[in-house]
């Protein structure tokens, strides 16, 4: 559940109804709407949720293979694609078993979320 009960939109209305209530601003203005989006759009770039936001404890893994740039510069790219081919495979295999989902794959690593979109008993 997300620590906001409201989202950006329905807080910078808020905000303008309090702002026309205590006589800072003239109430039923035609520039009501831009003075919505512009505070709606001002809070959204501090980190404020534009929508609902799910908070939920997931497990990050950065996984990459050890000493890869030597070993890619004393190989042909051949084996190189196959060494990394090897290796996602057995790591894709390892990931999905333990309920992971692999995010990206960038170069010789890998990105691996758990505990979304399924979270497990067992997830820390």
């Amino acid at each position: 559940m997300s620590k906001y009960t409201l989202h950006a939109e329905e807080l910078a209305e808020e905000i303008l109804k309090t702002l026309e209530g205590s006589g800072l601003l003239k109430a039923g203005s035609d520039k009501d709407g831009a003075v919505v989006n512009t505070l709606s759009r001002l809070m959204v770039s501090a980190g404020f949720p534009e929508k609902d936001v799910l908070t939920k404890n997931i497990t990050i893994l950065l996984s990459d293979i050890r000493g890869f740039s030597q070993i890619a510069e004393a190989h042909t790219a051949r084996d190189v694609v196959a060494l990394l081919n090897r290796y996602f495979d057995c790591m894709g295999n390892i990931i999905t078993q333990y309920g992971g989902t692999i995010d990206k794959l960038m170069g010789d690593s890998i990105l691996v979320v758990f505990g979304i979109p399924n979270a497990k008993a067992d997830d820390i």
